[in-house]
């Protein structure tokens, strides 16, 4: 099966996952009393509450909450003296993400006791680390423009991409995450293979100096050559091209212009993520090409000192993922 075909599957599953939320949330609350009064249904009410928190919540569902910090949690709310049994698991994968209990083997019998059941839905903005590493091909327009400086900056253009590129480099995980580097002009060069080297990639960068015409479709030809040399079929393969121009190399603007397309559509065949920044003023771009381009996004930036701000979105896009599941906690108290 393809890298494409992996992906089309996994959004089938995500929108799966988003209407089971939309199914159940139309009945999130659901309480069972037995024998209980107004005071046991009210504490039951108000621990699901706190539970269901935004915070607690992610505590738990990223596994950071144990059975002792859910049971300290648990007798902040309840008085001595109340037994209780909460159980809380996704109903999307049938897990139980946590639990805490005080009451013994074989329940208890006697007394008032209430049931109450919370349907929640977990997503976006609570966000969840991958687990899954990330091979990512920085591709960086290195023509002559490049050197010219945006009204309102205090330097070129060159200085803020590299900076920007640098900082998105520092937001990944070296013993997990490799990052590869090609630059383009009228020619493109593969600066760095995919690698670990972190430093090594970023002296690299710092080392670009702006000259010739631009090259779009060489500069995405030599990063998808990456990921078939060297792409590890585990991880995520992506890739984020920036450019101040319009495509003129090969040939001429309208020949480099297609050519630039073909090239990304072999990148998209071979499932790798692609992401387009702009930079500049808005005629001097082709707008309509980086987004053709993309598959997760085009970002324009206006001024140069915007892309960091576009590069770590485009990382926390990369190494977050919004998670759509439908969150269940159970509550039983019993008061002897």
């Amino acid at each position: 099966m393809s890298r494409g075909q992996m992906r089309i599957i996994e959004a089938f599953v995500a929108c799966t996952l988003i209407l089971l939320c939309h199914f159940f949330l139309s009945s999130s609350l659901n309480l069972v009393p037995r024998e209980s009064g107004p005071e046991l249904q009210s504490l039951a009410r108000n621990l699901m509450e706190i539970m269901s928190g935004e915070e607690n919540l992610r505590l738990i569902v990223m596994g950071e909450s144990t059975s002792e910090t859910l049971s300290e949690l648990i007798k902040t709310v309840l008085p001595p003296g109340i037994l209780y049994n909460v159980t809380i698991y996704s109903l999307a994968s049938g897990e139980v993400l946590g639990s805490a209990f005080n009451i013994l083997d074989g329940g208890y019998s006697g007394g008032a006791s209430t049931s109450l059941e919370g349907v929640y839905t977990f997503s976006y903005p609570i966000v969840l680390e991958k687990e899954t590493s990330i091979d990512v091909v920085l591709v960086i327009d290195r023509s002559g423009s490049m050197r010219d400086t945006i009204p309102g900056d205090e330097h070129d253009k060159m200085y803020y991409a590299k900076k920007a590129a640098c900082n998105f480099i520092d937001n990944l995980n070296a013993s997990r995450d490799r990052v590869g580097f090609v630059s383009f002009s009228t020619v493109s060069n593969v600066e760095v293979e995919l690698t670990y080297d972190y430093d090594f990639v970023k002296m690299k960068i710092e080392n670009l100096a702006p000259s010739g015409l631009t090259n779009i479709g060489d500069g995405i030809a030599n990063a998808t050559s990456l990921f078939d040399e060297g792409g590890r079929d585990e991880a995520i393969w992506a890739m984020i091209l920036l450019s101040d121009g319009k495509a003129n190399r090969p040939i001429n603007e309208e020949y480099a212009r297609e050519y630039a397309l073909n090239k990304s559509r072999i990148a998209k065949e071979k499932g790798i993520r692609i992401y387009t920044i702009g930079l500049g003023a808005k005629e001097d771009i082709d707008e309509e090409l980086l987004k053709e381009i993309q598959t997760e996004g085009y970002y324009y930036s206006p001024s140069a000192e915007d892309l960091e701000r576009i590069y770590t979105a485009i990382a926390e896009d990369l190494i977050y993922e919004v998670k759509y599941d439908i969150v269940v906690i159970e509550v039983t108290l019993i008061k002897p």
